[in-house]
């Protein structure tokens, strides 16, 4: 004689099912909250990079003011620059999850 399983009457399901879905309600709430996360972080890299070109061409329009001396243009640049990468490499990281 074969034994059945027996199911929680509320759900149809039977006890490890229903453990297996509570754990994917959680991995995908994880998940959500890493796509914040992410957001949160190309946010605030995308606020630095505009404040930097902002700076930047806030002192070339200043009348009477000194131009910038290459190498401090050439800094900031290298500034926005990593600021830039790290936003694509968020974005990435985002993408593939979202793939997911």
């Amino acid at each position: 004689m074969v034994q059945r399983r027996k199911k929680t009457l509320k759900t149809n399901l039977t006890p490890s099912r229903k453990n297996r879905r509570h754990q994917s309600r959680q991995a995908r709430r994880l998940a959500e909250s890493r796509r914040l996360d992410a957001l949160d972080e190309m946010s605030t890299r995308c606020r630095r990079a505009i404040a930097l070109a902002s700076l930047l061409e806030a002192c070339g329009q200043s009348p009477g003011a000194e131009p910038l001396a290459a190498d401090m243009v050439t800094e900031v640049g290298g500034l926005i620059r990593v600021e830039v990468r790290a936003m694509q490499a968020l974005l990435e990281t985002f993408w593939r999850e979202a793939a997911q």
